[in-house]
């Protein structure tokens, strides 16, 4: 274990903090400076994670499974409707006749099955409701493992196309102020929906100047970003990250660990 240094801010954070909001970065309770963190990996950002989980996302081809369980479908079908037919068949062969089709000369059953080939026909009966019962679960849990899949795509692409946009130059100047006002809200609902000592953490982390410090930060509090919404937590992994995260710090340490009110805009970083 070892503690992440406590610089004070620098005299850009200082500014932007002042200029944001009027005065100076409040100070800290002895208890609130007194962080005990484990030392992170010098490769672990919250892009490098993000990309990560992607790779194990795409160990599995989904499309290809997709195709594969169709055709398993389509093979099921084949074997069900000439079994469902000679079921029906069948039934219609052993179904009782009636007394007045019985008692009208020439309505009844026209090659009506000997009493042999009718307990044939039962045990064929009951061979055909066997296989079509095993084939009908198999066909439930294939539509369930392709409806899963589907919906495992549709995820995927609509995570890789948040992904996208937030590696877009384009789209991140038209939608700069839209990410930033996410991040905000993720901010204010972590601060009304976390612990006081959760929330003196990742102020403690905030704090640190130094570049374990700042990547710890940004990891710890991406963990929280992504819990509370994944979205925000995309669009803000991508071009704008480093703004973003030390946005976040300045935000946090824009008012005391008292401070119980709701934050009004991001304290945001002067070289943006």
């Amino acid at each position: 274990m070892q503690n992440v240094r406590k610089d004070a801010p620098s005299l850009k954070e200082k500014s932007a903090l002042e200029k944001a909001t009027g005065q100076s970065p409040q100070p800290e309770s002895k208890k609130d400076s007194e962080p005990h963190i484990q030392p992170l990996d010098n490769d672990t950002t919250v892009a490098a994670l993000f990309q990560a989980g992607q790779a194990i996302s795409s160990e599995i081809d989904i499309p290809s499974a997709i195709k594969s369980v169709n055709k398993d479908l389509r093979e099921l079908n084949m074997k069900e409707k000439p079994l469902a037919g000679r079921l029906d068949e069948i039934n219609s062969l052993l179904k009782p006749e009636s007394r007045e089709l019985k008692k009208i000369q020439g309505l009844g059953k026209q090659n009506s099955p000997t009493v042999t080939e009718r307990k044939n026909l039962r045990v064929e009966r009951k061979k055909i409701e066997r296989q079509l019962f095993l084939i009908r679960e198999e066909k439930a849990k294939q539509g369930k493992r392709l409806s899963d899949l589907t919906g495992s795509a549709i995820r995927k692409e609509s995570k890789g196309l948040l992904y996208d946009k937030a590696n877009a130059d384009n789209y991140l100047k038209r939608n700069k102020h839209l990410i930033k006002a996410k991040m905000l809200k993720a901010i204010n609902t972590f601060r009304q929906t976390s612990g006081a000592e959760e929330i003196s953490y990742i102020r403690r982390l905030a704090r640190a100047t130094d570049p374990d410090g700042l990547k710890l930060f940004k990891q710890e509090f991406g963990a929280i970003l992504e819990a509370i919404d994944v979205e925000t937590y995309i669009l803000c992994s991508g071009l704008l990250s480093d703004v973003l995260y030390s946005a976040s710090r300045l935000t946090f340490l824009s008012k005391s660990a008292s401070f119980k009110g709701v934050f009004e805009e991001l304290v945001m970083p002067e070289e943006e």
